[in-house]
C-alpha cells in the first residue's frame, strides 16, 4: 500500500460524499457470471458510479489516474503500463453498504488492478480486502482512507470482507503497454448496467 493522500486534493472527501449522493445507482453482481469464482445464484448488492460519471464528477480522479497513478503502478508491478480505453471502466467507485455488502472471489481481467481507499476500516470491521497469492497464502489489506493497493487482479483471486460501516473505494484498470485491453463480451454491460 501506498499513502497517496498528499496528492489528493484538500477537499476531497466532500467531493466523494457529494459524488456518492448525487450519481451512484445501484447495482447487483451474480456468481456464475465471467470472473466470478462464486457460484450461480449469489448476488452481491451495492452502489456504483462508472467511469463517465467519475470523468464528469470527479476530474482530479481522473487525472490521477492517467498520471500518478499509472506511473506508481508501473512502479509497483514492474511493467509498462497504460490506462483502460474505456473511460466507462477505468476507474469508478463502488459503495458496500454496512453490514453484509461484501465482493465475491474474482478474478479481473486486467493485469494490474489499483484500489484507492476512500474510507478507513480498524482491524474487525471488515471492509478487508483479500488475495490468494502464491502457494495459496491469503493476503489481508485493511482500508485505510487516502491509501492506494497494486495488484496483479488476473492471476490473483480476490474479494472484500462485509464491513460494518460503509466501505467506498475507487477501483482502476491498468493494462500491459502494447497488450490491449482484452474482456469478455458483455462483461462491461452487466457490471455498468
Amino acid at each position: 500500500m501506498v499513502d497517496v493522500s498528499e496528492l489528493l486534493p484538500h477537499d476531497w472527501r466532500t467531493d466523494i460524499k457529494k459524488c456518492v449522493d448525487q450519481a451512484s445507482v445501484k447495482s447487483v453482481l451474480r456468481g456464475g457470471e465471467a470472473g466470478s469464482l462464486e457460484p450461480p445464484g449469489t448476488e452481491i448488492h451495492y452502489r456504483l458510479i462508472d467511469g463517465e460519471a467519475v470523468t464528469a464528477k470527479l476530474p482530479w480522479l481522473r487525472a490521477l489516474y492517467e498520471g500518478a497513478f499509472v506511473r506508481l503502478a508501473e512502479g509497483a508491478s514492474g511493467r509498462p503500463l497504460e490506462i483502460d480505453s474505456s473511460r466507462r471502466s477505468a476507474v469508478n467507485i463502488n459503495i458496500l453498504p454496512a453490514g453484509g455488502g461484501g465482493y465475491e472471489w474474482h478474478c479481473d481481467t486486467n493485469p494490474v488492478t489499483a484500489v484507492l481507499f476512500l474510507t478507513s476500516h480498524a482491524d474487525g470491521q471488515g471492509g478487508t480486502l483479500e488475495m490468494i497469492g502464491r502457494e495459496r497464502h491469503v493476503w489481508r489489506i485493511q482500508p485505510l482512507a487516502g491509501y492506494v493497493a497494486f495488484f496483479d487482479a488476473r492471476n490473483c483471486p480476490h474479494r472484500v470482507i462485509p464491513a460494518s460501516t460503509p466501505r467506498i473505494s475507487a477501483p482502476m484498470n491498468f493494462y500491459i503497454r502494447g497488450e490491449g485491453r482484452v474482456r469478455p463480451s458483455g462483461l462491461d454491460d452487466r457490471l455498468y448496467q
